[in-house]
């Protein structure tokens, strides 16, 4: 190594020496430093047994207090977890009741229409039931087929407009 000492040489790795710092490096801490636990300034009752015992007693009282603080998350947790799953339970419940009434009321419309339509056609109930499904089913699918025919030319339409390409 060179003979210059990386202080005297103002390397940016070496800092300020002892004497600019205040700071002792051999003591490992600042000079004129007092220590506040020093044995002499700690009252009777801080020293040997006695001390070690309020000590083993922090340590009791610090574990309770953890041990609640768990309990106590733990418990909010699950009352979090019931009400999430009582909602579930709740929000469920409701769909498929709305399901059972609008199957219902549409098993009823059909009924009825059903009926009306037999006695159009001379009192053919089954003529009747027949045509009125035949109308039910083919209405439903001309309306999904509909549905997806407005869904598709949307897509196209906002896909078009997007490359700058509109056709009309």
């Amino acid at each position: 190594m060179d003979s210059t000492s990386a202080q005297g040489r103002g390397d940016s790795f070496a800092g300020p020496g002892a004497a600019e710092t205040g700071y002792d490096a051999g003591a490992r801490r600042p000079s004129g430093f007092e220590d506040p636990v020093s044995s002499e300034r700690l009252p009777p009752s801080a020293k040997g047994p006695a001390a070690a015992e309020r000590v083993c007693e922090d340590m009791r009282a610090m574990r309770a207090a953890l041990e609640l603080f768990i309990a106590v998350r733990r418990d909010q947790l699950k009352l979090a977890l019931r009400r999430t799953f009582l909602w579930a339970v709740a929000i469920g419940l409701a769909i498929f009741v709305t399901a059972v009434l609008a199957a219902t009321a549409c098993v009823m419309v059909m009924v009825g229409m059903a009926g009306g339509v037999a006695e159009l056609v001379g009192g053919r109930i089954w003529l009747g039931q027949l045509l009125t499904g035949l109308v039910f089913v083919g209405g439903g699918g001309g309306l999904a087929f509909v549905l997806v025919r407005i869904a598709q030319q949307r897509f196209r339409r906002k896909t078009l407009e997007r490359y700058g390409k509109i056709e009309r």
